[in-house]
């Protein structure tokens, strides 16, 4: 029997369709200003955030549409069980290394990411994150401070605002943890030497995998710098537990830090404006 198509012809039309059927869901009807919002483990993709990028460069044909990533950070304290992270500019000062929505402009997110820093002496532009509550970057000091409490962050939940209405709730921490598979051989070490492996450099830099951190939010999130963009971190309580997370070690704290990937839209607050 004569065969009409090589299996590498199949695939290609199976490759093709594929990639219709996501354009198809991407460049679908956006009529909501947020779509149902779901966290999906895939990593960052550029090729979706610049099909993303041509769909807003059309909508917005007199504005700058360009990738940028919101960043925001809250300190850790003990006794708190709800960290709000804000989005917007504020009256606040911003630490060195935060990036915030202006109130003319508006954004477009993409991918969530969510981390613990370590700041010494407020040297914010100094720090590094972590994707999980690494016990060499975070040492425990004695009873004060012990770093396997920072697992009740992970064991929260995430939630957004936008004014008074909740747009998604929720969303398990747990989304946003990430380990190395291996777990001997922990170091400090700021760079490699003989004597290091990768994979013990690995885990001391637990952010080292750029993706590690990050989840694709499974509906675009649009937002208006003047708005009261609000993430927040739910923590669970229970009786009888006083989690020690607030850092007290000397001339250091430790950070909850947010991110949101996507796009930015310059001058377009009033049009994504609730």
């Amino acid at each position: 029997m004569k065969r009409f198509f090589s299996f590498k012809t199949i695939f290609s039309i199976i490759a093709a369709l594929g990639c219709i059927m996501g354009f198809n869901e991407l460049f679908g009807s956006t009529s909501d200003q947020t779509t149902a919002l779901a966290f999906a483990p895939m990593l960052i993709d550029p090729g979706f955030l610049r099909s993303a990028l041509v769909r807003y460069q059309n909508e917005n044909p007199n504005s700058v549409v360009s990738e940028h990533t919101l960043r925001t950070l809250v300190k850790v304290e003990n006794g708190i069980t709800t960290f709000e992270l804000k989005l917007q500019k504020g009256t606040d000062v911003p630490k060195s290394i935060e990036q915030r929505l202006g109130e003319n402009d508006a954004f477009v997110g993409i991918y969530a990411g969510c981390f613990l820093r370590k700041v010494v002496s407020n040297q914010f532009s100094l720090s590094r994150r972590s994707t999980y509550p690494n016990p060499a970057e975070f040492a425990t000091d004695g009873a004060d401070f012990i770093s396997s409490h920072l697992n009740i962050i992970y064991n929260g939940f995430l939630q957004f605002k936008s004014g008074t209405l909740t747009n998604f709730d929720g969303i398990p921490m747990s989304e946003f943890l990430y380990i190395s598979e291996t777990q001997q051989g922990i170091t400090t070490a700021t760079t490699i030497t003989a004597a290091d492996s990768i994979t013990a450099y690995a885990i001391a830099n637990s952010s080292i995998n750029k993706h590690a951190g990050y989840h694709q939010l499974a509906g675009m999130l649009q937002l208006s710098g003047r708005g009261d963009n609000t993430f927040e971190v739910r923590l669970p309580s229970e009786s009888g537990t006083s989690p020690k997370i607030a850092n007290t070690n000397a001339n250091t704290d430790n950070y909850l830090e947010f991110e949101l990937k996507g796009l930015i839209i310059k001058g377009a607050a009033a049009k994504y404006a609730r």
